[in-house]
């Protein structure tokens, strides 16, 4: 039986994985200046190729800074996962020594999303946000993958399967 950390690495892998063979794809020798929202029609035409998933209406797209992007972060935590939640998951961190114990786990959370993202789709609002510094190499992958997430949700209301408040880990995934 595979460890759930070890299921999680394995995830991370497949993703990153996935991530490189995309952007060495002739997907991304489109030529698109840093911050470009102009490619999310192609990328979502591209999503719905693959997933073979209908486009049922078009998602808009948002240029969004760092700051604008962590403040998005900062209230999509607030209002979705519980504060005990998150204690008990550093609590749980500390405790196996996968964090420090003087460690700022939602703080440090936010600044490793915020470093790491390209962009997000946001389902209660519609619409794919493109991190404005992403560089121009890997703005059509990640837009494809962001976007296949509102086909996904177009076709299956992602809502209602993401329930941060009970559903936990493993299971949540």
């Amino acid at each position: 039986m595979i460890s759930p950390k070890l299921r999680g690495v394995r995830a991370s892998i497949i993703s990153i994985l996935c991530t490189l063979s995309l952007s060495l794809s002739p997907l991304a020798d489109t030529a698109v200046a840093e911050g470009d929202c102009s490619i999310a029609d192609s990328a979502i035409h591209t999503a719905s190729d693959i997933r073979g998933l209908r486009i049922k209406r078009s998602v808009p797209c948002r240029l969004q800074s760092r700051d604008e992007v962590e403040h998005y972060l900062r209230d999509a935590i607030a209002r979705k996962i519980p504060e005990k939640k998150l204690k008990g998951e550093e609590r749980v961190f500390k405790l196996l020594g996968l964090i420090d114990k003087n460690y700022d786990y939602t703080n440090g959370l936010i600044a490793l999303y915020t470093d790491q993202i390209g962009g997000y789709y946001d389902p209660e609002k519609d619409y794919y946000a493109m991190a404005g510094w992403m560089p121009a190499a890997f703005q059509m992958p990640i837009a494809v993958h962001e976007l296949t997430h509102a086909l996904q949700d177009q076709h299956y209301n992602l809502e209602r399967f993401v329930d941060d408040t009970h559903v936990f880990g493993d299971a949540l995934m």
